[in-house]
């Protein structure tokens, strides 16, 4: 809270930490929607947005770091989440393949 901002992680761990937020993202959403009996578009606001939003705490826990989602005012982990989870339903939905949903 009153502790001084960390350091801006280097380049490598910026682009490691979008890939990984897709991928969650991505794995949330095509788990919710497999597996929940509900309306898809809560399950993958849902599934898209805990399983991108948890992975990026754990990654900031067992990196030693305090969370960024909960310490920073400028991640906007739970967005990205769900709109890559969103694409990718859609994409889905649209009738696509898994490598173009991936794309897209």
């Amino acid at each position: 809270f009153l502790a001084p901002a960390p350091p801006p992680p280097p380049l490598a761990t910026e682009l490691a930490d979008a890939v990984s937020l897709g991928a969650f993202a991505i794995i949330g959403t095509q788990t919710a929607v497999k597996t929940v009996a509900i309306h898809p578009l809560p399950a993958i606001i849902l599934g898209s947005m805990a399983t991108a939003t948890f992975g990026g705490v754990v990654r900031d826990v067992l990196a030693g770091r305090p969370p960024r989602i909960m310490h920073s005012h400028q991640e906007i982990y739970a967005g990205a989440a769900v709109a890559t989870g969103a694409a990718y339903a859609a994409a889905g939905l649209a009738g696509a393949g898994f490598w173009a949903r991936l794309a897209g």
